[in-house]
């Protein structure tokens, strides 16, 4: 509901800004006002290109750090499976254990990963809200 509102009067603050920009500039008032249409469609691409950018960037950046605790995690596994098969059942325990330690690190950096693009898109939805 509140994203309905906030677009009519996105919608209905373009309108009279138009209005005022045709009417009241004298001989190129309707030039003027097609030109702020353009240019606040060209800030609306650009911020959504920003978004998407955003988005793109912060999974290259997450990315390696998960794909390197995915690596340590089949490694450790490959070693807990021969630790189980030779039955060492205290380096079982330690491995079984750094797997755990693994799993909650992985499950924290997703978790952080989220919260910064639901960051992102408040910050750019309050962004949004403020031009006009």
């Amino acid at each position: 509901m509140q994203n309905w509102i906030s677009g009519s009067v996105d919608t209905a603050a373009t309108k009279t800004t138009k209005y005022v920009i045709a009417n009241f500039v004298p001989v190129v008032g309707s030039a003027v006002s097609d030109a702020y249409t353009t240019v606040r469609g060209s800030l609306q691409i650009l911020r959504s290109t920003t978004g998407v950018v955003g988005i793109v960037s912060l999974c290259l950046l997450f990315l390696p750090p998960l794909i390197q605790l995915l690596f340590y995690r089949a490694v450790i596994a490959i070693g807990t499976a021969a630790v189980d098969l030779f039955g060492t059942k205290r380096l079982l325990r330690l491995l079984c254990g750094a797997q755990q330690a693994l799993a909650i690190a992985f499950a924290l950096l997703v978790c952080f990963g989220i919260m910064f693009v639901i960051a992102t898109a408040i910050a750019m939805t309050i962004g949004s809200g403020t031009s006009g």
